[in-house]
């Protein structure tokens, strides 16, 4: 489940949310509008997906309190105004719920980073499951035939990549490190983010004093960050080319701290690593329980959070349950963080990635580990892919992982295959919903679907389904001897 785009992910939008209807008793059309800055006593009803209170004013209109849980009675503060909604935050708490915690990290109440350290681990993790069910029955309407747990690790330091913003401030003088303030476009210049591995956290200090001795700080992009088993990596975004003392200097801080340090020089162009080159070529990660690894480089997508995606590497084989001589194909695939599994397993994969540096580097990591049955291949899945080779092949078996816009345009093609099984990882419940009910009408049911908590401390929302030929298609097809 990648996100192509921001390394820290946005929450879901309010307006999918599903609202039950406030009291009939006044009409909305008549009641009067409030402004921005005005506060109100209100009691909150419930969260909803993306973390917020649910509240409602005099005339059953819908409040969403940044900052509120359920029971609480607040004075909330109107930051904006809708004709049908309005949104705020919290300005005074007057009641307090038991699932309220004090936040860990000191930036909290300004960083845009986080949202829900406010509540306890179990409350965030139980609100999952629910967003996802609503999703699916509201915007697929589709309903799995079972649910599986919330999948969940540890809730902090975990976060193995970070894009960190850099901002000259010109009334301080001063150099910003750190993340998008909440709800503004400007940086908080962070000290500690306990989110963050605490190899990366660790760096954010040390990293300041060296961006801060950059002779022109207005010309420094921005900052990732990538935490690999054998080591870590910098890549340092630049709008002009590197000041050559100061990267002399950079060097020595990099080696010093046994730290990688990649420069990139232009938007779309590709980082080159400064300092010696690793001796894998890159940095490392395992998945034990499968026994594969994987070399990246900060130009590749990685899943950020470690513990997560072995987790949900295992109970994606679990659900695929890819056995020896079957065919698998694995779309969106990355560096195959599912197709190396699967391959262990004994399937013999086809591993289709977008970006050719992945398919290249995916193919490495198999010939290098001696998966002879796995072959990574190239393609636009956003179009039409069905001239290709491999998409004429048949197969047994079917994982996709797609971005944020879903898989729409390869659900015809996933069809016509016949698979036996489809795995879909999603990092969007709302796009997984809308390719839900197109499988639907292509004879496909929901078997299994559950929550996944990638991102704790966020109201991010991840999910892992899967479907079956429908038991009508599957007695259909199994006369025509289409499905094993």
């Amino acid at each position: 489940m990648r996100h192509r785009g921001p390394k820290k992910p946005a929450p879901l939008a309010t307006k999918p949310f599903a609202l039950a209807k406030g009291p009939e008793s006044k009409q909305h059309s008549t009641a009067p509008m409030w402004s921005v800055g005005q506060k109100l006593e209100l009691e909150v009803e419930q969260l909803t997906p993306e973390g917020r209170g649910l509240a409602r004013d005099d005339y059953g209109r819908p409040v969403f309190i940044e900052g509120a849980l359920p029971g609480e009675q607040v004075r909330a503060q109107m930051t904006s105004v809708h004709a049908k909604y309005s949104e705020a935050i919290v300005d005074e708490l007057r009641s307090i719920s038991p699932e309220r915690i004090e936040p860990r990290c000191q930036h909290y109440s300004r960083c845009g980073g986080c949202a829900t350290q406010h509540i306890s681990a179990g409350q965030a993790v139980s609100m999952k499951q629910p967003a996802l069910a609503e999703q699916l029955k509201r915007m697929g309407n589709v309903v799995p035939k079972q649910w599986l747990p919330t999948l969940h690790r540890e809730p902090w330091h975990y976060r193995r990549t970070a894009h960190l913003a850099l901002r000259w401030q010109d009334e301080s003088h001063e150099l910003a490190l750190g993340f998008r303030e909440r709800g503004g476009q400007g940086v908080v210049d962070v000290q500690e983010c306990p989110v963050l591995e605490t190899r990366l956290e660790a760096l954010i200090s040390p990293l300041r004093e060296l961006l801060k001795r950059y002779p022109e700080q207005k010309d420094l992009g921005h900052v990732e960050l990538e935490a690999g088993d054998n080591g870590i990596a910098i890549k340092l975004r630049l709008v002009k080319d590197a000041n050559e003392d100061w990267l002399a200097s950079a060097i020595d801080w990099a080696h010093e701290r046994d730290v990688q340090l990649w420069l990139q020089m232009s938007a779309d162009g590709a980082a080159k690593c400064v300092t010696d080159a690793p001796k894998e070529g890159g940095l490392v990660y395992t998945l034990p329980h499968q026994n594969v690894r994987f070399v990246f480089t900060p130009d590749d997508f990685i899943q950020v959070n470690a513990g997560m995606n072995e987790a949900m590497v295992d109970l994606a084989m679990e659900l695929l349950a890819p056995k020896a001589g079957e065919r698998v194909l694995d779309l969106f695939a990355g560096l195959g963080n599912f197709s190396l599994a699967a391959a262990r397993a004994g399937a013999q994969v086809v591993a289709v990635e977008g970006t050719r540096s992945m398919v290249d580097r995916g193919n490495d990591n198999a010939r290098e580990q001696g998966f002879e049955a796995v072959e990574f291949c190239k393609a636009d899945l956003s179009q039409d892919f069905s001239h290709h080779a491999w998409a004429r092949q048949g197969f047994d078996k079917v994982i996709l992982d797609p971005p944020r816009a879903g898989a729409l345009h390869t659900i015809a093609h996933i069809a016509a295959l016949k698979p036996k099984r489809i795995v879909y990882i999603s990092c969007n419940p709302a796009t997984l919903a809308r390719d839900a009910a197109a499988l639907a009408k292509a004879g496909y049911h929901l078997l299994k679907a559950g929550a996944m908590d990638m991102f704790p401390q966020t109201a991010h929302l991840e999910a892992i389904a899967v479907f079956e030929p429908a038991p009508k298609a599957r007695a259909q097809a199994g006369k025509r001897g289409i499905w094993r």
